[in-house]
């Protein structure tokens, strides 16, 4: 499941004249205030680090123990300027970035590789809600109401400090958690500090033990937001404000792109590869406009180089280390015929 890239053939070019040729704009022109993830919550890591520690076996089971580790622990500095250089290569018609020598594109792989994120499910997210999961939505609810009538959202900090429980082994804070942690990293909105309640339903159906297809829905939820993007500056804004992942892009960029990346930090084996970038920042001039039109300096295959301590995945022949226990459940499950 690599990278799928190929040389812009004129069939291509045809096909995306009426959105690509016109946009995506030029690479100085704009301005885009990255929301994804913006400031710390009060109380996050402590509730988290409890939850991951108590409800293991489930969240486990489901196949998001790990990244929800992964994902609350990413602290990079983003490079704004060539965050804006990547994104003014995105094409919304073939969900790829457009360069001198073909198209490349974030991946399932990528999402994998770097988030640890299910890319497998025996369930779908618009299948109607058994009874035990109609219950814990109710319970849920009826929780979120004592401190938030009929809204939309709730504040992030107000909903850790009610329903962190410390000890106590409730369904209702793993929903609760569940429905968090969706919000702030695979669903995010501008509202980028409040909780959705819309969310509520999945929480609760990986809550109940149902496995879902999550890094599928974070990969369409990216590329929703890059073509957001898109299309705002093409409707003649300067400036656009974006809830896209930008420190996920900044690690596939660092991954894709050697030059650009700083050196990798020492951790324990095991330790995911995205912790390996903990508080990094790229020191130097170089651009991706330098080098993004090169072919020669675009690593077609990150993840099959052996990086001593770093896991790595086996999604093709040649990497190094095996998938995870969960990942690889989740696959036999649909080479069965239920997958996602």
């Amino acid at each position: 499941m690599g990278h799928k890239r190929k040389t812009v053939s004129s069939t291509i070019e045809s096909a995306v004249s009426s959105e690509c040729d016109d946009g995506p704009p030029s690479r100085n022109d704009f301005e885009i205030d990255y929301r994804s993830l913006s400031g710390a919550i009060n109380g996050w890591k402590d509730w988290i680090t409890s939850v991951l520690t108590r409800f293991q076996a489930p969240l486990k089971s489901v196949g998001i123990l790990s990244s929800m580790w992964v994902c609350f622990g990413i602290e990079i500095f983003r490079d704004v300027t060539i965050l804006n250089q990547l994104v003014s290569c995105w094409c919304p018609t073939t969900h790829t970035f457009l360069v001198n020598w073909g198209e490349f594109s974030v991946t399932l792989e990528d999402v994998y590789a770097l988030l640890l994120l299910p890319i497998c499910g025996i369930t779908s997210a618009i299948e109607p809600l058994s009874k035990d999961e109609k219950e814990l939505l109710s319970a849920l609810t009826e929780a979120s109401n004592d401190f938030k009538k009929n809204d939309a959202t709730c504040d992030m900090h107000e909903w850790i400090t009610h329903f962190h429980r410390g000890n106590v082994y409730s369904l209702v804070e793993l929903a609760a958690c569940i429905t968090l942690w969706l919000s702030r990293y695979v669903f995010p909105s501008k509202q980028s500090r409040s909780v959705r309640r819309a969310l509520y339903p999945l929480a609760c159906k990986l809550a109940c033990g149902k496995q879902l297809p999550i890094g599928a829905f974070y990969l369409g939820t990216l590329y929703h937001n890059l073509d957001s993007i898109v299309r705002d500056i093409n409707s003649g804004s300067m400036k656009t404000i974006s809830v896209v992942d930008a420190s996920f892009l900044q690690l596939f960029i660092w991954e894709c792109f050697h030059k650009l990346a700083p050196p990798r930090k020492c951790l324990k084996d095991g330790s995911p590869r995205a912790w390996s970038r903990f508080r990094s920042r790229l020191k130097g001039s170089i651009q991706l406009t330098d080098i993004v039109d090169y072919i020669s300096e675009f690593n077609f295959r990150p993840y099959l180089t052996n990086i001593d301590a770093y896991f790595t995945l086996d999604m093709y022949d040649g990497s190094v280390v095996p998938l995870t226990s969960e990942v690889r459940s989740n696959l036999n499950i649909s080479r069965d015929g239920i997958g996602f």
